[in-house]
């Protein structure tokens, strides 16, 4: 579609002294300025078709990537919380991800040292992104299986228990590629299957607010533009 010939044939309608209208086509008006409105509703289309299908995450890891992990346990979830928190992936603000911690009873330690016999493990799904560029990030762990599961958990920092990206947590008969695979014979806590998540903290992403506000800014100075000449053109008419 050529815009700037869409522009040419569009007349807006003026009050003049006389209570009339007077028509005003925009073929009259600056060649820069009619251009620079076709460029920003080009860029605004532009990046709500990116932002839409952009996405970037982490592959899901082998049975031999998993196996590479500093710790490595069996347990039973005995307990799954869910809260709204701000994002430790993105961390500025305006990105938010649920956190999801669950209560594991630990049976065997398969790799590592760890003494306790009951830990709280954290995951988590991302919830909402200030802009287009931060929704390119990690979308979380999965699956996260529901309580009552037998599991083995699969920690790259021995240090904090957070599973390794994104299917750090497996039935603990799981010992080959496919059986490690996301989502295999794993059924997911209900408490996070309903969480809800926005595509945009602030609906649209930052990147296209600051292409609306060009656009408004443009569209606001065409229209000043407009007016002044249809008042000069009254003012000539009626001298």
């Amino acid at each position: 579609m050529n815009y700037s010939s869409l522009f040419n044939w569009i007349v807006v309608q003026f009050p003049n002294r006389n209570g009339g209208a007077t028509g005003i086509a925009l073929r009259a008006c600056d060649c820069s300025l009619k251009q620079n409105v076709c460029w920003a509703m080009l860029a605004f289309f532009c990046l709500s078709g990116f932002s839409t299908v952009a996405c970037a995450d982490v592959p899901p890891r082998s049975y031999a990537q998993l196996n590479e992990a500093e710790t490595i346990v069996i347990g039973t979830i005995k307990q799954i919380r869910v809260e709204s928190e701000r994002s430790l992936v993105e961390k500025a603000f305006g990105n938010n991800d649920w956190g999801i911690y669950v209560t594991l009873s630990i049976e065997k330690v398969e790799k590592g040292i760890l003494e306790s016999a009951e830990i709280e493990v954290r995951c988590f799904r991302l919830k909402s992104r200030r802009s287009a560029m931060e929704s390119l990030s990690v979308t979380g762990h999965r699956p996260i299986p529901r309580v009552g599961t037998r599991v083995r958990v699969y920690f790259e920092d021995a240090d904090r228990f957070e599973p390794i990206l994104p299917n750090g947590i497996t039935l603990s008969t799981a010992n080959d590629d496919s059986s490690v695979a996301l989502g295999y014979e794993l059924v997911e806590a209900k408490e996070v299957s309903q969480l809800s998540s926005l595509a945009f903290t602030f609906l649209l992403p930052l990147e296209l607010w600051g292409v609306l506000l060009i656009v408004v800014l443009i569209a606001y100075g065409l229209v000043r533009f407009l007016r002044s000449r249809s008042l000069d053109s009254s003012s000539w008419e009626n001298g």
